[in-house]
């Protein structure tokens, strides 16, 4: 179940970045990665929505490889199994879709980011 939750978790810090609008970067915008300040979610967000995602045989997710939040909808994309879950955004599952075939690169032909 922890597992679950890191996935939600994970869905939804990826969703708050895809739904952002580009901005201009500003001198305070840059993060310096050398300086180990800690940082509360807090600090970066006003707000943190969590959904939970629908779990039964259907729908188990080996290894979330992308997340993507479009039209109302979670799209995650697993690697290992080579398919992709697609979920409404209160958490329900949809459907899924898997292509057979021995190409690995073949999931490439779903990335919806590019």
């Amino acid at each position: 179940m922890k597992n679950i939750e890191k996935i939600i978790i994970f869905i939804i810090f990826i969703s708050i970045f895809l739904c952002c609008s580009k901005q201009s970067k500003k001198s305070e915008d840059i993060i310096d990665l050398d300086n180990n300040v800690p940082v509360s979610v807090s600090d970066l967000f006003e707000s943190v929505d969590v959904v939970q995602l629908e779990t039964n045989k259907e729908c188990l997710i080996g290894s979330v490889t992308e997340v993507f939040f479009y039209n109302n909808r979670y799209y995650i994309f697993d690697l290992k199994q080579q398919g992709m879950f697609c979920f409404d955004d209160t958490g329900s599952y949809l459907f899924k879709i898997f292509k057979k075939g021995r190409d690995r690169k073949s999931m490439h032909i779903w990335n919806l980011a590019t």
